[in-house]
């Protein structure tokens, strides 16, 4: 005779139907969170820190802080940017083009 095990199953009218896509929370229901990409809060914070690093005039000194100390650090930099650009599609060809931005000012 063959041996049964039982186990325990949420019985399947206390679950979604089989295709039902699980839906996120009503806007009230988050009480002021943001989630994902969507969080413009962050980026805010984001964009303003950059700009304020970027004036104070902190930029120079810390690209040479962060300049390789060594010969030998300075090749595990450049190994490590080609490995990364290995992997890359390349840059964008439109960033080369010959008057790619039009001035709308100019009739």
């Amino acid at each position: 005779m063959k041996k049964t095990t039982t186990t325990s199953r949420t019985p399947r009218s206390q679950t979604q139907p089989r295709g039902a896509k699980r839906r996120s929370p009503a806007p009230s229901q988050t009480s002021g969170k943001e989630f994902g990409e969507g969080n413009y809060k962050a980026t805010q914070n984001y964009d303003r820190a950059a700009t304020a690093f970027a004036k104070s005039g902190a930029v120079a000194p810390a690209a040479r802080a962060a300049a390789p100390r060594t010969k030998q650090e300075a090749a595990e930099m450049a190994q490590a940017e080609a490995e990364g650009r290995a992997r890359s599609k390349g840059e964008d060809p439109a960033l080369h083009l010959e008057n790619f931005f039009v001035d709308l000012t100019k009739p």
